[in-house]
Order: structure tokens, then C-alpha cells, then sequence
């Protein structure tokens, strides 16, 4: 019985070291895939305005 448990508590421990692991690599690439729709996001409200501040004279309806 003593063994049963011992090896349970080293397969729970070996998972755990593999979440220990996994858990900051993960939080950082959250982080740069926030940041990266964010400045995505920037970028194209940017060009949006730079749209709507042009004369409209120069386009085109079709």
C-alpha cells in the first residue's frame, strides 16, 4: 500500500514540475499575442483616421 501511494505521489509530483514549467511560458506568450493585437489594433484605427482626414475629391464612386 505504501508503495501504491509512493508512486501516486511521484507521478502527481512530476506532473506538477511539468505545470510549474508550462505555466510562465504560457503567460508570456499570452502576453506578446495581447500585445500584438493591440499595436495591430493601433495600426489600423491609424490609417482609419488618416482615411477620413483625406478629400474625398480625389475618389472615385463607381
Amino acid at each position: 500500500m505504501i508503495d501504491l501511494e509512493a508512486t501516486y505521489l511521484k507521478e502527481r509530483q512530476q506532473k506538477y514540475q511539468n505545470e510549474i514549467n508550462f505555466a510562465p511560458l504560457f503567460t508570456l506568450l499570452l502576453l506578446l499575442f495581447a500585445l500584438l493585437v493591440f499595436v495591430f489594433s493601433y495600426y489600423k484605427i491609424n490609417m482609419d483616421l488618416k482615411f477620413k482626414k483625406k478629400p474625398m475629391k480625389n475618389y472615385v464612386l463607381q
